[in-house]
């Protein structure tokens, strides 16, 4: 499927526009992985700040890995969730906030959205290594998301409809690859997103920490619980929480035994991590019937330890 001609259209009608709107009062590090700010609301001078930290927070995680994709950071209001486009735009709000069974609320700190945003760009990072060990799988499907990324950048810039995104979006959810991308890969990204925090932050807890919060509702706590690096989960937990972000739980276990303060040691185990998952979703994909999570969890783990 080809959305490219249709999309490079609508966006040499709206480039000059784009260029004329300064959407971002504030000052961005001079280099680093973020190349744009976009405010949904006119900056507060603490929204600023906060964005600069997340900005900075990001640098540090280029350096420290050696990965450097770029992406735009969408700051929203308040949302009770972040998330990464699959092309180059990381949604996250000023306000991240929590609810417990009562309905009362809880604002995660600044130390909880930086995990939040860290490992957000694990999935950008991540991408960028997909894009070309799954060249042939997935190719085509990577550059119409990032063309659809950069629509979408920019009528966030304009503040106008995201109708024509939309639309894209369904029509490319139509493909056999997304198809075959979204009952495939979802649940190695978040693993992989999960790890790359933990280890950024050198606390095998650092995710469970960042999404975890008083009075949390069992409901909840069920999804947060697995992906603490720092517990011993067991195969018999696996089916009460099949859920993308911690379907490989067993994994985490055993990275979170590996782990080291030392940066040359987490950059090879973030290598090893990512040299498993790229074996066992090549292994996946050959299979002809879909894998058990104690198959998925098994295989990912004997190429991990090899």
């Amino acid at each position: 499927m080809k959305l490219r001609h249709y999309i490079l259209s609508l966006l040499t009608l709206t480039a000059l526009s784009a260029q004329a709107q300064d959407t971002s009062p504030c000052p961005l590090p001079a280099s680093g992985p973020v190349q744009k700010l976009i405010f949904v609301a006119n900056p507060t001078p603490a929204a600023c700040q906060l964005a600069q930290d997340l900005a900075d927070t990001l640098g540090s995680v280029s350096r420290t890995f050696q990965m450097s994709p770029k992406v735009t950071l969408v700051i929203g209001e308040q949302a009770g969730n972040a998330s990464f486009d699959n092309g180059h735009i990381i949604r996250i709000p000023q306000r991240l906030l929590f609810a417990d069974s009562l309905g009362n609320q809880y604002q995660a700190n600044t130390d909880q959205l930086k995990a939040v945003v860290v490992h957000e760009y694990g999935h950008a990072i991540l991408k960028e290594i997909w894009a070309q060990d799954f060249r042939e799988e997935f190719g085509e499907l990577f550059a119409n998301l990032e063309e659809i990324s950069e629509l979408a950048e920019t009528n966030l810039e304009l503040k106008i409809s995201s109708r024509a995104v939309r639309q894209m979006s369904s029509q490319l959810a139509n493909s056999d690859a997304y198809g075959l991308y979204f009952r495939t890969l979802p649940a190695y990204s978040e693993l992989y997103a999960d790890a790359l925090a933990v280890l950024f932050f050198n606390d095998p807890s650092a995710m469970y920490k960042a999404l975890h919060y008083p009075q949390i509702p069992p409901s909840k706590e069920v999804f947060v619980g697995p992906r603490d690096f720092a517990k011993d989960h067991s195969a018999d937990d696996l089916h009460a929480h099949p859920d993308e972000h911690t379907k490989l739980s067993l994994v985490r276990s055993v990275i979170g035994k590996h782990m080291s303060s030392d940066i040359e040691q987490k950059r090879l185990l973030l290598k090893r991590l990512e040299r498993a998952i790229t074996l066992s979703i090549r292994e996946e994909l050959d299979s002809e019937m879909p894998s058990s999570l104690e198959e998925a969890n098994a295989r990912l783990l004997g190429h991990f330890l090899k």
